[in-house]
């Protein structure tokens, strides 16, 4: 169901499309997995069975979709006042098994509710751009906000439809198309879609979280935001985040005027956030001087999300782009 999120840089998830398949090491962490695997077993949430299984005593995606009921679809248009929707934050819908006639309906529901923001993150921007690609889009999200419109009986602001297909919206401005990188070479991989998208006119974003090595963003100027952060976990044992990492891409981000939002360390913590001789020998890590980009040594603890929180060099980091509502009023 849609409700409330605890991810720091949202206010609520809309998941009508679930189940993926795990992408790259920034998936080992990933909090859909174990958490489809419950609801699967929850009478309430059908559409999650058989979307997960154990393997060896790891629970992982089958690589199988799910739909949610059209309750689940229509809610962003029933809101009482305008949200900022985390989409799909339980898989994917640029995943290669989505139909696209589901990527159509999704599409659909934002174009009517132009004053919700809708933050999208993928791994899959190269399927984001095809589909994007094909003029066909337009008319066929038309046609099917049309037919949500008169069955819902009038939900959802009906003028965006001729908006659309008259080519007065070329895009659509309340999407925020991000994708996810954790390593240089997605950053590599990812680069050419992301431009191409932004080329289009999409609002671009960056989810630099889970951070697992340093990134050089030289080329990413175009983005429209960037948010960071360290893992979380049970696999966050072996993946603690260089303070540097997240130092770095800020001051970039800054130099260039792009918005940055820090949404936490993770289970790891900077030396400057603990007291060494209060935490065990097993609970450090120590950083040498070329895990840098600063070329400077450094020191973080395990001590977990929420001792950690998200303060960086003293301040939390909450920027982001005006919202859809902002930009209307």
């Amino acid at each position: 169901m849609p409700g409330k999120t605890s991810i720091e840089w949202s206010q609520e998830s809309w998941n009508p499309i679930v189940g993926c398949r795990r992408k790259d090491e920034g998936c080992e962490g990933c909090y859909a997995i174990p958490m489809a695997h419950r609801l699967a077993a929850n009478p309430m949430t059908p559409h999650y069975a058989g979307l997960t299984h154990t393997i060896k005593a790891r629970v992982d995606w089958t690589g199988k979709v799910g739909i949610a009921p059209d309750s689940t679809w229509i809610y962003p248009l029933e809101v009482k006042k305008p949200t900022v929707f985390f989409v799909d934050s339980m898989g994917d819908p640029f995943y290669r098994e989505v139909e696209q006639h589901d990527r159509d309906r999704m599409m659909a529901t934002i174009l009517l509710s132009p004053l919700n923001t809708y933050q999208l993150p993928t791994k899959r921007p190269e399927e984001a751009l095809a589909y994007f690609s094909d003029p066909a889009w337009r008319q066929r999200v038309a046609d099917l906000a049309e037919e949500i419109h008169a069955s819902t009986g009038g939900l959802g602001d009906a003028s965006q439809i001729e908006r659309l297909r008259r080519g007065d919206l070329a895009v659509l401005p309340n999407l925020w198309l991000g994708t996810s990188i954790a390593l240089q070479k997605h950053a590599n991989a990812r680069w050419q879609s992301m431009k191409a998208l932004q080329l289009m006119g999409w609002m671009t974003w960056v989810s630099y979280e889970p951070a697992l090595g340093p990134v050089n963003w030289h080329g990413w100027e175009f983005v429209n935001w960037m948010v960071g952060g360290g893992m979380s976990g049970s696999y966050a044992k072996l993946n603690p985040m260089h303070p540097d990492w997240q130092r770095t891409t800020r001051d970039w981000c800054e130099s260039h005027g792009i918005p940055y939002f820090f949404k936490q360390w993770g289970d790891w913590a900077p030396e400057a956030l603990a007291m060494r001789d209060s935490w065990p020998a097993d609970r450090w890590h120590e950083w040498p001087a070329s895990a840098s980009p600063l070329g400077l040594r450094a020191a973080c603890v395990r001590i977990g999300k929420g001792k950690a929180g998200r303060v960086l060099d003293g301040r939390t980091h909450d920027d982001h782009p005006p919202y859809a509502h902002e930009v209307a009023a």
